[in-house]
């Protein structure tokens, strides 16, 4: 039982903050955002709203809703060209009930069980690489961070989408380590399959898989074939539905026509400049919601003090979590012999979904880390392993310091979040 108790105290703290957040985090509330100096008819968790009313609709429909631009009512269904996979799990945990905020807290909590099996990806995926249980418990506390909590304890698809990606990244470790089987082809292509079926970002895992499979060689061909089939077996009827209705299998094209209400990349270029937009804009933005922005990126960290202090603070833990991070990554290259094929997997998947995150943002300004979330894997287990580098004459400090630094933001993120909505509705 000891050996588990790091893990256990890790979901423990999870499961705890998460309830904390999510009865602190606004359902359904309109309000003012105070920094974008806008009236929104909803100040909670971002897109939480529609994610809802898509659950709704297929609770009571029994069906899809379609996206249509132009549409009077699009503010309230512009997530309809989702694929599916979460919100008929919602609809079945909610029985479609979304509208009062104890229906709210209540559907949020799926999210929340959904978490946990992300955090057991973490730890399973660094303990088949690694065969070391304090460095799987390292990468598991990254779960910790303050806006994966806040993920966590909204109603969203992301968290479906990054448990799903952990765990497709952590059976393709192990292949690499001990080859395919029958179980872990079955695996990864029911798992990838599920994450397509969930949010298109997930098609950065099919290179995955084939890189895997030349990896192993030609000796295990049909396992590799079933990996890589079952996810496009699975995902080919609803492919065909996106086609018939918006003539594209991933309706990326109508989710850009409808999209257009949103901040222009070339509003932002055309204003401060290319250099300014990527810097200041995208690359600062989306490095403070790596910690956690909240609502609709509009409640900082230590937004009590001057915005000069908190953005201090985010650089002062930037620069604390980025140590384990680049030592993590020096030890991928030593350690080469073992680590090459987990490594360059882990470099490629990230890349790639870095590369999507690019390209949206060349289009619209979405600096948001969760875009970037899919990647938590391979990012927390190359902190886990530096981290155990940079403390290897006591590897135990390693889990403990990060336990302590990730628990203080939370503690600090939640006792602000309160006062901070409570700011932005002062007529509720």
């Amino acid at each position: 039982m000891r050996e588990w108790a790091p893990l256990v105290s890790i979901i423990a703290l999870f499961c705890l903050f998460c309830v904390l957040f999510n009865l602190s985090t606004p359902y359904r509330t309109a309000g003012r955002l105070v920094h974008q100096r806008a009236e929104s008819r909803d100040i909670g968790a971002p897109d939480e709203r529609q994610h809802a009313n898509y659950v709704r609709f297929v609770a009571e429909r029994h069906s899809f809703p379609v996206l249509r631009p132009g549409d009077p009512d699009l503010y309230e269904n512009y997530q309809a060209h989702q694929p599916p996979a979460y919100y008929i799990l919602a609809a079945v945990w909610s029985g479609g009930r979304v509208e009062s905020a104890g229906d709210g807290f209540w559907l949020r909590t799926l999210n929340t069980f959904i978490g946990v099996l992300t955090l057991l990806g973490l730890f399973f995926g660094a303990l088949w690489v690694f065969c070391d249980r304090t460095l799987a418990a390292v990468a598991t506390s990254l779960g910790l961070a303050p806006m994966s909590i806040a993920l966590h304890s909204a109603v969203s698809n992301d968290p479906l989408l990054i448990c799903l990606c952990t765990w497709v990244m952590a059976w393709l470790g192990r292949v690499l380590k001990d080859g395919w089987t029958g179980k872990s082809a079955v695996a990864v292509g029911v798992l990838a399959g599920a994450a397509l079926l969930t949010k298109t970002t997930a098609v950065t895992l099919m290179p995955c898989i084939i890189g895997v499979a030349l990896v192993r060689g030609k000796a295990q061909r049909i396992q590799s074939l079933i990996a890589f089939s079952l996810p496009l077996i699975l995902v080919l009827p609803w492919w065909l539905r996106n086609i018939s209705l918006y003539g594209d299998p991933l309706a990326a094209k109508v989710f850009l026509a409808a999209f257009t209400g949103s901040p222009q990349a070339s509003m932002f270029i055309e204003e401060f400049g290319p250099v300014a937009y990527w810097s200041q804009f995208v690359a600062w933005w989306t490095a403070r919601s790596a910690i956690g922005v909240f609502g609709y990126m509009d409640i900082f960290m230590f937004e009590t003090l001057s915005m000069e202090k908190s953005n201090s603070l985010y650089v002062a833990i930037l620069f604390i979590m980025s140590l384990p991070l680049c030592a993590g990554l020096v030890q991928i290259v030593r350690r080469r012999s073992e680590l090459k094929w987990p490594g360059t997997l882990w470099a490629l998947f990230s890349v790639m979904v870095t590369v999507l995150f690019v390209r949206f943002n060349m289009q619209y300004f979405q600096g948001q880390a969760r875009y970037l979330y899919p990647a938590l894997a391979p990012v927390s287990w190359t902190v886990a392993l530096g981290a155990m580098a940079l403390l290897k004459s006591k590897p135990g400090w390693a889990f403990a310091c990060l336990l302590l630094i990730l628990t203080t933001l939370d503690c600090a993120a939640w006792v602000q979040l309160g006062p901070a909505f409570g700011l932005r509705t002062p007529y509720q």
